[in-house]
């Protein structure tokens, strides 16, 4: 009789153990479940948020839901105060800097305060075109660079100004042809990409000399 309930306890006990087994056995199953939930979580949310934000050699760029989805920001002073002025661009500033070549480099002397933007009128792109040149307007002005038109000007050699000179072309691009003279030939009325090829430029070059 006493051997008999010894048995019966010692499979009892080992019942026990297997029952604990299995349960730990499931436990470290849950906690794997949830550890893989969590890491997939994560890397969504990075993924997303890298969608959402990135930088270009320094400047950060968000991704918005407007027209222009691609913003940028600057501090600036405005009426005496510190404020943050912000830029948006409709086309990709990665694609850009990828499909469009910038043979040069954008100049922003503090002693050069004025800038010519003279556009060719065969570049007819409807209403591209006044989007693409108000945009420059807009940044170089909150630059402290005042901006005119005057189609007798021609690039100053000495660099007294920025002369940018938009322009016709079989592709795409922009080459810096002195100083500060700057030529941006547009193909098939790509006049947006282009003029955000040179802000994206000029972005870059407010990030290293003034910020």
């Amino acid at each position: 009789m006493i051997k008999k309930e010894k048995n019966e306890e010692a499979e009892k006990r080992a019942m026990e153990d297997r029952q604990r087994v299995r349960e730990n056995a499931q436990l470290k199953i849950f906690f794997m479940m949830i550890g893989i939930v969590i890491v997939v979580i994560l890397a969504v949310m990075f993924v997303v948020n890298k969608m959402k934000n990135f930088e270009v050699d320094g400047v950060t760029f968000n991704v918005v839901k407007e027209i222009a989805p691609y913003r940028t920001s600057f501090p600036v002073i405005y009426e005496g105060k510190n404020a943050s002025y912000n830029f948006y661009l409709r086309n990709d500033p990665r694609k850009l800097i990828e499909e469009i070549s910038f043979d040069g480099k954008v100049k922003l002397e503090v002693p050069m305060n004025q800038m010519v933007i003279n556009i060719t009128g065969e570049v007819d792109c409807n209403k591209d075109s006044g989007i693409a040149v108000g945009n420059l307007v807009s940044l170089y002005r909150i630059s402290g660079i005042s901006v005119i038109k005057d189609e007798n000007a021609t690039c100053d050699e000495k660099g007294r100004y920025l002369f940018l000179q938009i322009q016709p072309g079989n592709e795409t691009k922009i080459e810096q042809t002195s100083g500060a003279c700057y030529t941006i030939e547009v193909s098939n009325c790509e006049i947006l990409k282009g003029t955000e090829r040179f802000m994206v430029e000029t972005f870059e070059q407010i990030h290293k000399d003034w910020l």
